[in-house]
């Protein structure tokens, strides 16, 4: 399965970075993140451009299933969790209300329960697509 967040520099500022999050082709929401740069608020920025496996695992955090990035250089427990706001995250990827964040999790969860591998391309709309590795 393949996530694909693909950022709009466009609608992104200095406080945060908006994408729209796709599930194998289909535009499933939008996303926020703090911004590609970082600022005060969220030293780190985003997370960078590149490819990254997904697991559904229990978040110690939120007390229930999410989808988490794997190998992320520099960053930890980066999730994909409901959230309509930059304040809503410390480097995670917010994907609008809670109903939202289930859809998404019960997707990855199926395909992870079909041993199906995840991942995600986080990229901009200039950048070339990357494709599945064989």
């Amino acid at each position: 399965m393949l996530l694909k967040l693909i950022r709009n520099p466009e609608y992104s500022n200095p406080t945060q970075t908006v994408g729209v999050l796709y599930i194998n082709g289909i535009a499933v929401c939008n996303t926020i993140e703090p911004p590609v740069q970082g600022n005060t608020t969220h030293p780190k920025g985003c997370i960078p451009m590149g490819w990254y496996p997904v697991q559904v695992t229990q978040s110690p955090k939120f007390h229930r299933l999410l989808p988490l990035i794997l190998q992320v250089p520099g960053f930890n427990g980066i999730r994909i969790h409901a959230g309509t706001k930059v304040e809503h995250t410390k480097g995670c990827i917010c994907v609008g209300s809670r109903n939202m964040e289930d859809q998404i999790t019960k997707k990855l969860l199926n395909a992870q329960n079909r041993y199906e591998a995840i991942y995600i391309d986080i990229t901009d709309p200039h950048r070339n697509a990357v494709e599945l590795p064989h």
